[in-house]
């Protein structure tokens, strides 16, 4: 939602041009978005090398709470400059878990199953992501602000819920997650132990 919505809440908030919009945005995607990636997955293995088996998940939970903060003061910001700055940590949240996301997914799925489970995932983050998030924004806008100029409350309230249920339902699943590593280490030694007899 925060994608395909951003360049149109700079125009519509901030009097911006297109062409601004998307400079700023691919800019900030390019450097600060890139260099979120890189750091997501380097804390996920700093973590993991101190025992936390979890800590793909926990690299999530960050990158939401992270973003719930920016989210609010990007949006509600006075003027554009306010504005961007929350974007540039923002970008850098938003991009945060990608790396750590996918390789959760891989770290507890068997090796036959990995590729299925892989575009199950990327399937349900399209869908919801790219399909039924900003259709939730356009929708707000036009159907309970009713005005074009909200789009802005509309990124806010789609950020809130969703960043919050995030943080909800990936630290529920912490403990089930601990499990599944720990489960897929013991199955991988006994299948390693009976293949050297």
């Amino acid at each position: 939602a925060t994608a395909a919505w951003l360049p149109t809440h700079l125009i519509r908030t901030y009097g911006w041009t297109a062409t601004r919009a998307g400079l700023t945005l691919g800019t900030l995607t390019a450097t600060v978005g890139v260099a979120g990636v890189v750091a997501g997955g380097r804390v996920a293995d700093e973590m993991l090398r101190r025992g936390r088996t979890d800590a793909k998940l926990l690299v999530g939970i960050i990158a939401a709470l992270g973003n719930l903060v920016c989210g609010a003061i990007y949006t509600l910001a006075p003027n554009a400059t306010i504005s961007v700055a929350a974007l540039v940590p923002y970008n850098f949240f938003a991009s945060f878990a990608f790396g750590a996301a996918v390789a959760a997914i891989q770290e507890i799925t068997p090796n036959r199953m990995r590729a299925q489970i892989g575009a199950l995932f990327l399937s349900a983050m399209t869908l919801i992501g790219l399909g039924l998030g900003p259709s939730v924004v356009g929708l707000l806008t036009d159907r309970v602000f009713g005005e074009d100029a909200a789009v802005r409350y509309s990124l806010l309230a789609v950020t809130l819920v969703g960043l919050a249920a995030s943080v909800i339902l990936l630290s529920a699943g912490l403990a089930p997650y601990r499990r599944s590593v720990a489960y897929r280490a013991r199955w991988t030694g006994a299948v390693s132990a009976s293949e050297t007899r």
